[in-house]
């Protein structure tokens, strides 16, 4: 039992090192267009993404994708909302943010990939990513629209808690703190595109997860929507 226990171990292991020697590893600089939407809101907001992908292909179907990207994601966002106060009348309230994001996100993603041509080649990919925040800034400000005694708007925000207090206010503004809120972020990620010669062009989805803040949840946050082109170097 110990010996067949032994071979099939050495079995495994050449196989392990025969696909790695025969694997083949590639880098594409690539760069393209987004559509960010945070799942709350309705607009979608136009953004970039840059970076590289670093692929290592074991066959003709399968290979393993990883890479670094940097990619902006905005959102803005208008509102109007009525405050009860503890007279039981109402007080009327805009409301509006505008944040700018920056993140590195490594993802991981399995690929699988056919020919339909000589030089062309078709590929779909799915899997996860990480990020992290290298720059952000963000802007929200709350105004009266109408004039009365009571307690104010209280809550708590994305970036942590804001107050406007009470008595007889006619406007208030506050602006965000950038370093408050979470910095990390993970969430799906997947791929669909064409490969043509060297020339790499590709559609892709990813749905942000991650908390946001102390007292969030997991759960979705952000959905984008990617079209990048790029260039496969093979190592």
């Amino acid at each position: 039992m110990k010996r067949i226990k032994v071979t099939l171990i050495a079995l495994i292991a050449f196989l392990g090192m025969h696909e790695a020697t025969h694997a083949q590893l590639s880098v594409t600089p690539e760069a393209g267009i987004t559509a960010v939407n945070r799942v709350d809101m309705s607009n979608w907001t136009p953004s970039f993404k840059v970076g590289a992908s670093v692929e290592y292909t074991f066959n003709d179907f399968f290979s393993l994708q990883s890479g670094l990207h940097y990619t902006k994601r905005d959102n803005s966002y208008n509102s109007q909302i009525t405050v009860q106060k503890i007279d039981g009348s109402g007080e009327q309230w805009t409301y509006s943010l505008y944040s700018n994001h920056g993140y590195l996100q490594l993802p991981v993603k399995l690929k699988i990939g056919w020919d339909i041509s000589d030089d062309v080649r078709l590929f779909i990919g799915a899997g996860a990513y990480v990020g992290y925040r290298v720059g952000a800034s963000y802007n929200s400000m709350g105004y009266y629209l109408s004039y009365g005694y009571g307690y104010g708007y209280s809550g708590y925000g994305e970036y942590g808690y804001g107050g406007y207090g009470y008595g007889d206010i006619t406007g208030y503004s506050v602006s965000g703190n950038q370093n408050k809120g979470y910095k990390w972020d993970w969430g799906t990620t997947f791929s669909a595109g064409i490969e043509a010669k060297k020339w790499v062009m590709s559609v892709g989805y990813d749905l942000a997860l991650g908390k946001e803040s102390q007292f969030d949840s997991v759960g979705a946050k952000f959905h984008t929507i990617s079209m990048t082109l790029g260039y496969k170097f093979k190592l």
